[in-house]
């Protein structure tokens, strides 16, 4: 069984403007359910932040992913708002190592996802706690070389969406929208409208387990409310998650959703809006 403990700002530094965090997330519990059983996933985080924006992700990790988040006292000088402080993470987590961990109870496994050197001295308690630990980044070279040297490292390698590099007429109109193009005819205006509508409509598919049939769901929902054709349909689907505007989780037991906080969704509403010059 595994135990993961992220460092949420060494993370979070590292996915910024590259890759997205619960795309990370789906990637670890993948590699964990191929090894065997997953007991948590807990988020050690300053409580210290520059803007709500992580908040906001973090809640939505606990809501998609079940995580646990420990919030770590940050050390800063003046009342300024800046990036120059220092987070007791690494110290926090070592506190939760000796707290919570002990010898052959709980979690054999456990998995730190840091490239932060500090978190070496966790690493050693855990270890004399009779666990097995490794080390886990997404860019290594950002990593102490204290990690890189441990003998259990990986970086994750983060798998490419292939939809993303399809001819898709929805994505290719949002790119002309974004440019400046004027929504001067109706069927361009139609493709904005149903995927608005299709964000609404996608709410979460549990059942069934199996990722094509989730699939298959979904077309079938738009289909039938939009009034699209099948393979409308999949291009409307394959759109929204190539502009995150909806979601799927292959690693975990959970369906595609609409995200109605995503930049997407936001910059679909406001295009529709009353009064908005780009729609003639």
């Amino acid at each position: 069984m595994f135990l993961v403990l992220i460092d949420w700002q060494n993370l979070y530094r590292a996915c910024k403007d590259k890759i997205k965090i619960d795309e990370v997330l789906t990637e670890i519990i993948k590699k964990v359910l191929e090894r065997g059983a997953l007991s948590e996933i807990r988020v050690f985080v300053p409580n210290y932040q520059l803007t709500l924006s992580p908040w906001k992700l973090l809640n939505q990790l606990q809501l998609r992913f079940g995580v646990a988040v420990d919030v770590c006292p940050a050390i800063r000088d003046g009342e300024e708002m800046t990036e120059e402080y220092k987070d007791l993470v690494d110290f926090s987590v070592l506190q939760w190592v000796m707290k919570y961990l002990h010898r052959g109870v709980g979690p054999q496994s456990v998995v730190f996802v840091s490239g932060d050197g500090h978190f070496m001295l966790a690493a050693r308690e855990t270890k004399n706690r009779g666990k097995d630990v490794e080390f886990w980044m997404v860019d290594s070279t950002n990593t102490s070389g204290a990690i890189l040297r441990y003998e259990k490292t990986q970086e994750l390698q983060m798998p490419e969406l292939p939809l993303l590099r399809e001819s898709n007429s929805f994505v290719a109109l949002l790119d002309q929208i974004a440019t400046g193009k004027q929504l001067d005819n109706d069927a361009d205006k139609r493709k904005i409208t149903l995927l608005s509508s299709a964000i609404d409509l996608l709410v979460r598919f549990e059942e069934p387990v199996a990722m094509e049939a989730r699939v298959l769901s979904a077309r079938r929902v738009l289909q039938q409310k939009l009034g699209v054709s099948a393979e409308e349909s999949m291009e409307i689907l394959k759109a929204l998650i190539a502009l995150d505007g909806a979601k799927l989780y292959s690693a975990v037991s959970m369906g595609i959703y609409s995200d109605p906080i995503s930049s997407a969704s936001e910059f679909l509403r406001e295009l529709l809006s009353p009064g908005n010059k780009q729609v003639g």
